[in-house]
């Protein structure tokens, strides 16, 4: 790594670990690797980067003579989350705790008191593995270039979309069983689509985009980025190689889903700014 690249990672390490100490302050030792990425500005990849684990992060806090709890070093918490993102994939929403537990190494008994039961469990999922959280910070900003929040909002959703093919396809599809579930596990809370039409209304308000359906446009938009994802693997073995090379669709690496991010926006602001 070059001389720069350490500096930059020194001040991202610096900003996780501050991050984490107001978390501290506040939450206790109990809050989670999203929250701590959302906090300290970083996507979930660079946070893992920089610091793989919960018993990692303990440590270096402790190394800055600040005492993080016992709990923070126990990643139960962040494993029975994983479980049930590689559950969902495979089956859907129709799993039980028991397959939770199986799958994230623990008793049923560990994942009953960590979550109360499998409605909490899946509330907490959403509430910390979704993009919603992530959509209302990006999209905040309206003085912010068009190009550059809808860029970031969409190199989330793409992530998403990698991290949990399984529920973006109930998401989007929405239909079924485990889509009447999933909207049901969602009232009460502004969804990222309402957030995104929200914030494009506004843009229009503004000038800053034609005067068009701002449902409409957030439809294209998000419909496209979670389809280019989940049509990868057919793409590729359709054969259509020169379209899957451009947007990057065969790799979920952080810079190339930010690569493929920036494409889906430009490709899209053409006909959004007329």
């Amino acid at each position: 790594m070059s001389q720069a690249g350490e500096i930059e990672g020194d001040a991202v390490d610096a900003r996780i670990l501050e991050a984490a100490q107001r978390l501290l302050e506040r939450h206790g030792p109990t809050f989670t690797m999203a929250q701590l990425a959302e906090a300290s500005g970083v996507s979930r990849a660079t946070l893992y980067r920089r610091v793989p684990s919960r018993e990692a992060l303990a440590g270096r806090l402790r190394a800055q003579g600040v005492e993080p709890g016992a709990e923070l070093g126990d990643p139960t918490h962040e494993r029975i989350l994983d479980a049930i993102g590689g559950l969902i994939d495979a089956h859907g929403l129709r799993f039980t705790l028991e397959q939770v537990a199986d799958s994230a190494g623990v008793g049923v008994a560990t994942v009953y008191r960590s979550f109360g039961d499998r409605e909490g469990l899946l509330r907490v999922f959403f509430a910390e593995r979704s993009p919603r959280r992530m959509a209302a910070e990006q999209l905040r900003d309206l003085e912010a270039p068009v190009e550059v929040a809808l860029t970031a909002f969409v190199g989330a959703v793409l992530r998403f979309a990698v991290q949990h093919p399984g529920l973006a396809r109930i998401g989007l599809l929405g239909e079924g069983p485990d889509a009447v579930e999933l909207e049901r596990l969602r009232k009460g809370g502004r969804s990222t689509l309402s957030r995104l039409v929200g914030y494009l209304e506004a843009q229009i308000e503004r000038g800053a985009l034609v005067p068009a359906d701002p449902w409409l446009l957030a439809a294209t938009l998000l419909g496209g980025a979670i389809t280019t994802s989940l049509l990868a693997p057919r793409m590729l073995a359709g054969g259509s190689r020169r379209l899957a090379a451009r947007l990057r669709l065969p790799s979920d690496d952080e810079v190339a889903l930010d690569e493929r991010a920036a494409t889906l926006v430009s490709m899209w602001l053409k006909g959004a700014r007329g």
